[in-house]
């Protein structure tokens, strides 16, 4: 019975979450490019820039199957904020240390073909920040492990209502590890500038990064 009533609360915040995302895309008239970028089917590793927090939830809409995005464990100190974020699939991660609870819950969903995303530059960045926040090397070090194809999207201007500009997802080519450096620490910094390259923008972090 337990296990039951269990099920239904995740349903109920999937279904929440789903629902939340189709109104975010309408209410901020959200701009999609690139969709035939996307896989119909898993497995595969999701990156984007992070600006805002509804970011995750107008990217779902436009990604199937289901994306279990990895986030800090540190959200899940809040009991109604962990309720949401286990009830959509959502991977918490230390990442202080090896995290070896995440990394079998990412095996688990790669194996049933799901989409993990990630924010390789961890918590929200403003544009200001944008070269002075680096990746995690973590980002490149999963894509490395699984093999799994990379799929950037980039999340382009702000939500605003009745704003002049509307968000822009730019959904892009997917592509492998085979193409980036075999410095973990290189080759996070690589995978973000594919990102913020889909609107345009340069990034160059204020850090020498490895070139090996």
């Amino acid at each position: 019975m337990a296990e039951r009533s269990g099920t239904r609360r995740v349903r109920f915040a999937a279904f929440m979450s789903w629902l939340v995302s189709g109104t975010l895309n309408c209410l901020y008239r959200v701009r999609v490019s690139g969709t035939a970028h996307v896989p119909q089917s898993g497995p595969f590793i999701l990156i984007a820039n992070h600006g805002h927090v509804f970011d995750p939830l107008v990217i779902h809409r436009h990604v199937a199957p289901w994306v279990h995005w990895v986030t800090k464990r540190e959200l899940f100190d809040n009991p109604v904020i962990r309720f949401v974020l286990r009830g959509v699939g959502t991977i918490p991660f230390n990442r202080e240390s090896l995290d070896v609870a995440a990394l079998r819950t990412i095996i688990r969903v790669v194996k049933e073909d799901g989409v993990v995303g990630i924010f390789p530059q961890g918590g929200r960045v403003v544009p200001e920040d944008r070269d002075r926040v680096l990746p995690k090397e973590a980002t490149a070090h999963l894509a490395r492990r699984f093999k799994l194809p990379i799929v950037p999207v980039a999340v382009a201007n702000e939500f605003r209502l009745f704003g002049k500009t509307r968000p822009h997802l730019i959904f892009g080519p997917p592509f492998t590890t085979d193409t980036l450096s075999l410095n973990d620490e290189a080759a996070a910094v690589q995978m973000m500038r594919v990102v913020y390259a889909l609107m345009d923008q340069p990034y160059c972090p204020d850090y020498e990064v490895p070139q090996a």
